[in-house]
């Protein structure tokens, strides 16, 4: 079983020639072979594919075990000089008296603090 011979083809036209008429046999052919041929190229696409996905040299994997070689590969730096220290925050501006408030042109002096009279 599994291998076609020739009547068996022969049988299977005839067939197909009394259930879809002459007309209509050319027509199926044609999307039969195409629906094929797109079958085979995408299986022949994703094999090649997978073989491109696979296909890893030694050192590519060793590299792909090991993350830190790249690391350990690259001389080591030379330890810079001690960094100079940041810059002083600026002083702070004095306390000044609070201005005096313009409330519907009548001039209000702020009133002294009681505590610094004390």
């Amino acid at each position: 079983m599994g291998n076609i011979g020739a009547w068996e083809i022969a049988l299977i036209v005839l067939v197909a020639l009394l259930i879809f008429g002459p007309k209509q046999l050319p027509k199926i052919g044609r999307s039969l072979g195409r629906g094929m041929r797109e079958f085979k190229e995408t299986v022949t696409d994703t094999g090649r594919e997978i073989k491109e996905a696979t296909a890893v040299t030694p050192s590519e994997f060793k590299a792909a075990l090991n993350p830190l070689a790249e690391i350990e590969k690259t001389p080591a730096e030379e330890p810079k000089a001690a960094a100079a220290p940041p810059p002083a925050a600026p002083p702070s501006p004095p306390v000044e008296e609070p201005a005096a408030v313009v409330v519907s042109e009548e001039i209000v002096e702020p009133e002294p603090d009681r505590a610094a009279s004390s």
